[in-house]
């Protein structure tokens, strides 16, 4: 996307020229993007995009938007359409091309939690997409090249363009409730063990440009471990389960992350929500960059751990409802001999 240098409008020959072939090829077409703002759901993470009119003045002001106003521009779209056949769908995939006679300023302007969405109608239907590149920048030329995929079918229902779309009920089916919860509301006072300054993202999930330090959560292989699921007086659904875990870090030194370790199987030790199922020991991995010649601090940790989903729900509800305490015993042994436990999701499988 461009900067804002790059965006301010201006007049050469060799722009003039260019612009003048993008009208004509384009017949003056212009294109609507509207302003989406990135909302993730706290209890697990899940991101949404909401269109920024839903939202108030203060709140898209907030997420960094000047405007929530849709933002036409002029310029050529074309696009390529390939059909595609997997297991779980068939769709066409389309690949769109736009050719902006000026840079787009409000690309420039917004905020990594902001993302402009595009509508073109044709013959077949009308489809949305986004850009995810954009072509090499010419300054004497001063035309852009903005590329992207048409939003898959299965996405969707992520941008929500009504209230009435959105749920914050969860949406993941594994333990990320516990480990996204884990570092936000410590369980035990400093003097007890540290807690390590550390934000967890999902996998695939982690803000745009994050600069360290951050963990990103990658789930994989949830199995039952228990043969039947136990069903509830109101139908309520839970099994015991189990779940590999990665922990990527970045940016931490390798005393921070060893206290993130040991934070982590003193809460798996009283915490009631997660059981540790191996022995995990932090190990570096190895992230380069060539025009650097050096590599990332970049750490990793596996585990396995065992839960129940009702527990996992029980952490949802707190997030949601916000019934956080604020209050922590501050003598390791008042800690142990509090039978049961208080946390601030309760107690009750």
């Amino acid at each position: 996307m461009p900067i804002l240098t790059e965006a301010q409008p201006f007049s050469r020959p060799i722009h003039d020229a260019l612009a003048a072939g993008v009208d004509t090829l384009g017949q003056s077409q212009t294109v609507t993007f509207v302003p989406y703002v990135r909302t993730a759901l706290p209890i697990d993470g899940f991101v949404f995009w909401v269109n920024a009119a839903l939202l108030s003045e203060p709140d898209a002001a907030l997420a960094g938007l000047t405007t929530r106003a849709p933002v036409v521009v002029p310029g050529s779209l074309h696009y390529a359409s390939q059909g595609s056949q997997v297991e779980d769908e068939t769709i066409v995939v389309r690949r769109v091309d736009f050719t902006a006679e000026q840079p787009i300023r409000a690309f420039a302007e917004v905020a990594p939690t902001v993302i402009y969405v595009g509508t073109w109608a044709t013959q077949m239907g009308q489809f949305r997409f986004t850009f995810s590149a954009r072509g090499a920048y010419y300054e004497e030329a001063g035309t852009s090249h903005y590329v992207g995929d048409a939003v898959y079918p299965a996405f969707e229902a992520q941008l929500i363009d009504q209230p009435g779309d959105f749920s914050d009920r969860q949406v993941v089916s594994n333990s990320m409730p516990a480990w996204l919860s884990m570092l936000k509301f410590p369980l035990f006072p400093s003097d007890i063990c540290h807690v390590p300054q550390l934000q967890l993202y999902p996998a695939y999930l982690v803000p745009d440009n994050l600069l360290p330090a951050y963990g990103a959560v990658e789930i994989s292989d949830t199995r039952a471990l228990q043969a039947f699921p136990t069903i509830g007086p109101r139908s309520e659904h839970t099994q015991l389960c189990a779940d590999r875990v990665r922990l990527t870090l970045y940016g931490l030194r390798n005393d921070e992350a060893l206290d993130l370790l040991d934070y982590s199987l003193t809460y798996f030790e009283y915490a009631d929500t997660l059981g540790l199922m191996n022995t995990p020991a932090v190990y570096d991995d190895h992230r380069h960059q060539i025009e650097l010649a050096a590599i990332a601090m970049k750490k990793t940790v596996d585990f396995e751990v065992s839960y129940l989903q009702s527990r996992m729900r029980e952490i949802a509800r707190t997030y949601i409802s916000k019934a956080i305490p604020s209050f922590y015993p501050t003598d390791f042994a008042d800690y142990r001999a509090t039978q049961p436990p208080y946390f601030p999701w309760g107690n009750s499988l």
